[in-house]
């Protein structure tokens, strides 16, 4: 991929569009815009792991799954884990 090209900015509704060319075209919906001082910055929208695991219980519904793949937050176990602060302090 070229990193840099030359395109056409133009005129959607109030707002200004940018034509992205075939060979950068972004494979996501939803970008960020930035202003930096070079100009502007598109970064595509990182998903949360809310957005995740809405995702993979959609999955599980459209494919008949109860269980299994998703748990409630509930359900987990919310303990903290015993942090091992070398080898020294481990089993041998």
């Amino acid at each position: 991929m070229p990193k840099r090209l030359k395109t056409t900015i133009f005129k959607s509704g109030n707002s200004q569009a940018v034509r992205i060319p075939v060979s950068m075209r972004l494979q996501v919906d939803n970008v960020t815009i930035e202003s930096v001082p070079e100009g502007l910055l598109l970064r595509p929208v990182e998903e949360t792991i809310g957005d995740a695991v809405e995702r993979l219980r959609a999955f599980q519904a459209s494919e008949g799954i109860e269980g299994g793949l998703i748990r409630d937050v509930e359900e987990l176990d919310l303990d903290p884990i015993d942090v091992i602060a070398n080898n020294s302090e481990l089993p041998q």
